[in-house]
């Protein structure tokens, strides 16, 4: 290891002893023993192993103290407060003086650079005010400049206004007149009456809402003359369906639901077959021949010829094998045709009343409404024919104003106003101005010099600085939007961290990265101890030397300059005093 080059070995052995809380040597007590030969290298081997003050040496530091460090324990060692353990456990927070000088010089420094950095932005806030009062007064001939120009455009527009006034008052006079025609066919009116209700004029479509008014009022008219036909068909039905007393004889007319023909061939044959058994039987043949025998006996009494008699009996006797006294499937058949032929002329009459109310009510109110529209169906299209001239002639209007303005003020070509005739020197002046705009670009946006030429030239360079306008105007939307949603984005990450540091603070109301317990606990342990080196101090009289060294302004000065400093570096927020 090398010899130091600043002070002495014999020096630096001396303070070593005395830091190490050995007795404090002079060195000039112990320069003897670098003249011998032996004791020069042992001076040397022992230098070899202390390092200077300007060389960092942490296991040195970990076990000796300070030279202030020393003073300081000395003072406090006769205190009562003083402890007797064997080691002391300096907090964490805890720096040497040493480092805490060399800190002071840093600070020092810093401050003078500061004060450099200060002088600096002085002058350039002068220099900067010096080229705003020259852009004001470069803005303020701008501003003249632009006035002009206003002043040039203001006349040129009220030229365009007059004859636009011009324009707008015919073609005012024309809508006008289209108008008051529209109005005409809005306030026509369809004859008075409960299906055809007078139109208000004034309002858009006031005819075709008339219109479909009394074609809505016939349709419920319509609808409430069906249902009063089906209720009536219904109703008869009901009734046809159950025994009523309704004939003027008084006699029981059987009414139900008629059956099909098939439906009736079949209850037809069950009768017949039931009847027929029923003529089968013992009992009732002989009670039919008991009727027969007094039958024939009553006609003898009465006759008195008994062929004649037999005769008649033989003509009334049935067939072999027919027991039936008549016929079931004609008499069901003839019932039925009865019972529909009274049914028919039922329904008969009820479509009789609703054809009279079909021919009465409705069918004359659809007859005026489709009269109605006829007319009014006439009167659109010979308004139509009218429009239709009216825009034909605005057409001939435009035309004539095109063919008038091929070499006007209006470029049919390019679609822009471009500079009028007679006005050769604002062309020129356009052209300058592009120009220049184009060599203070960095790089040209065609990526080939710009060339102007005639009007047509100032034109197109005029619409493509305005597309780019455009399109710079929507990239920075678009950024502008990306900015926004990497912005949510990133509160919406952070939004758990900060949750958690909140609810893991000791109070509500404490701020983010507050101080955990252990920390605070550690704080108030230094500030006791603080308070007990303090008054130690004061009891030995330096508390007073200290007094008089933080009057100092200077002093009081760098000292809230470190505190800030190591504030801002530990990352805590604690007031200055």
């Amino acid at each position: 290891m090398p010899s130091f080059q600043g002070p002495s070995q014999i020096q630096v052995i001396a303070d070593t002893v005395s830091a190490l809380a050995g007795p404090r040597v002079d060195a000039s007590d112990i320069e003897w023993a670098a003249q011998l030969p032996a004791g020069k290298k042992l001076v040397q081997w022992l230098a070899d192993q202390c390092l200077n003050d300007h060389v960092e040496n942490a296991a040195l530091r970990t076990i000796a103290l300070e030279h202030e460090e020393v003073q300081i324990l000395k003072h406090a060692g006769g205190s009562e407060s003083s402890t007797t353990m064997d080691t002391i456990q300096a907090p964490l927070t805890y720096v040497t003086p040493s480092r805490l000088h060399k800190h002071a010089e840093h600070v020092d420094a810093e401050t003078q650079l500061l004060e450099a950095e200060t002088a600096l932005v002085k002058s350039r806030i002068r220099q900067t005010k010096k080229a705003a009062q020259s852009s004001a007064a470069t803005i303020k001939s701008l501003q003249a400049a632009i006035e002009r120009e206003d002043a040039a455009i203001s006349q040129a527009q009220d030229r365009l206004t007059e004859l636009s006034i011009l324009v707008d008052t015919t073609l005012l006079s024309a809508a006008d007149t289209a108008l008051s025609l529209l109005d005409t066919l809005v306030g026509t009116t369809y004859p008075d009456g409960p299906t055809s209700p007078n139109v208000e004029s004034g309002g858009v479509h006031q005819s075709l809402a008339a219109a479909t008014s009394s074609l809505t009022t016939l349709a419920a008219l319509r609808s409430s003359i069906t249902s009063h036909h089906t209720a009536q068909i219904e109703t008869l039905r009901t009734e046809f369906s159950a025994t009523d007393r309704t004939h003027p004889s008084s006699e029981y007319v059987e009414r139900r639901v008629l059956p099909s023909r098939e439906q009736l061939a079949v209850d037809a044959t069950l009768l017949q077959h039931s009847i027929t058994d029923l003529f089968n039987g013992n009992s009732l043949r002989e009670r039919a021949y008991e009727i027969e025998l007094q039958r024939i006996y009553n006609t003898l009494a009465t006759e008195g010829d008994g062929n004649v008699v037999f005769d008649e009996v033989g003509a009334g006797e049935s067939g072999p094998g027919d027991n039936c006294p008549f016929d079931v499937r004609l008499e069901l058949e003839k019932a039925w045709a009865l019972d529909r032929a009274r049914l028919l002329d039922f329904e008969g009459e009820i479509l009789d009343a609703t054809i009279d109310a079909y021919t009465g009510k409705l069918i004359p109110g659809l007859t005026k409404l489709h009269t109605g529209l006829m007319a009014h169906e006439r009167d659109v299209r010979i308004a139509e024919s009218w429009v239709g001239a009216l825009g034909l002639e605005l057409e001939g209007v435009r035309e004539d104003v095109e063919r008038a303005e091929v070499n006007g003020p209006i470029n049919t070509k390019c679609g822009v106003k471009t500079v009028p005739e007679g006005e050769d020197e604002l062309e020129e002046k356009l052209k300058e101005r592009l120009l220049r705009f184009e060599r203070e670009q960095t790089t040209s946006r065609r990526g080939e010099p710009l060339v102007i030429i005639n009007r047509d030239d100032i034109i197109q360079e005029l619409q493509h600085i305005r597309e780019g306008v455009e399109k710079g105007v929507e990239g920075g939307w678009r950024a502008h939007k990306v900015l926004m949603e990497t912005l949510s984005t990133l509160s919406a990450i952070h939004h758990p961290l900060l949750t958690s540091i909140y609810r893991n603070s000791p109070l509500n109301t404490s701020p983010p990265f507050a101080s955990s317990p252990q920390i605070a606990r550690l704080e108030s342990e230094a500030n006791h101890a603080a308070s007990v080196l303090g008054a130690a101090l004061g009891k030995d009289g330096i508390g007073e030397e200290v007094e008089k060294v933080m009057e100092n302004s200077r002093t009081k000065r760098k000292l809230g300059a470190f505190v800030d400093r190591w504030c801002l570096d530990s990352g805590s927020d604690v007031p200055r005093p």
